[in-house]
């Protein structure tokens, strides 16, 4: 069911490169190896397509899933491990890329983790105390060690709170009009756990400005977006502000994904 969908946005996304090529506004000059480039943003998003369907093939069977996922959770842990721990910085180093410090990692063995310690009901004795000790690492690391990285604990937290969402249903209200109530007193105090102003002024804000100018030049062709990879060309022709400062040939990355496909592909 998910092949012909996956298929015509890989469709649309070449028809967007062909597009924002043939509109190209003479004025931005590009690099002499741009369209290999762009070919490579496009194979990014057909390499994904490609991993997906491969999976699809693979997993043929409940147990096939299974096993994958505890295997995960082993190597996860085992990274997870080196990361959080004191002094195992140098072997975390060696043995691992920067990937194992990054918010998706974190969150996904939070949600995985999590979804099997909330819902799976054959779960033998050792294997409950692995997933709380593993979630206690992941809180640790996202919580303590990287604290200052807002997006390590923030997505930590969003999956944690919607398998819980899930699996309570009958705390939903409670919950619900709990943080309703405590909400004065919780959003300063998150705010400045997160970093406050400093940390908005240095990634939040800034952020902001980035997306601004991507959206900005993605006007040109809403539909279609102004192709892959091209709006980092786009973005780089006018100097760009922010607070004080003044970057006249901006490398600008929309650090999101989602304006990110809108900018390659559009609507």
């Amino acid at each position: 069911s998910a092949d012909r969908p996956l298929l015509l946005f890989l469709v649309s996304a070449a028809l967007s490169l062909l597009i924002g090529n043939a509109l190209w506004d003479l004025a931005v000059l590009r690099p002499a190896n741009f369209l290999a480039v762009q070919l490579a943003q496009w194979g990014i998003l057909a390499f994904s397509g490609a991993a997906f369907w491969l999976m699809g093939s693979l997993v043929t069977s409940p147990e096939v899933l299974r096993r994958l996922t505890w295997l995960f959770l082993y190597v996860g842990g085992a990274v997870a491990v080196l990361r959080a721990l004191p002094g195992l910085g140098r072997l975390a180093e060696m043995t691992t890329t920067s990937a194992s410090t990054r918010a998706p990692f974190w969150m996904l063995l939070a949600a995985l983790g999590g979804g099997q310690l909330f819902f799976n009901r054959d779960l033998k004795p050792l294997q409950r105390g692995y997933l709380v000790c593993l979630l206690g690492l992941v809180a640790y690391f996202a919580f303590v060690v990287r604290r200052e990285t807002a997006s390590n604990w923030i997505g930590v937290a969003i999956a944690v709170a919607v398998l819980a969402w899930l699996r309570f249903p009958r705390l939903r209200v409670v919950v619900a009009v709990a943080l309703l109530v405590l909400y004065p007193v919780l959003a300063p105090r998150v705010y400045e756990f997160g970093g406050g102003d400093s940390e908005w002024e240095e990634s939040g804000g800034s952020r902001l400005a980035l997306i601004n100018r991507v959206i900005s030049v993605t006007r040109r062709d809403p539909l279609f977006g102004v192709g892959p990879a091209s709006y980092r060309v786009y973005a780089s022709a006018e100097p760009l502000t922010y607070g004080g400062a003044l970057w006249y040939n901006p490398a600008v990355n929309s650090h999101n994904n989602y304006v990110d496909l809108y900018a390659h592909v559009g609507l």
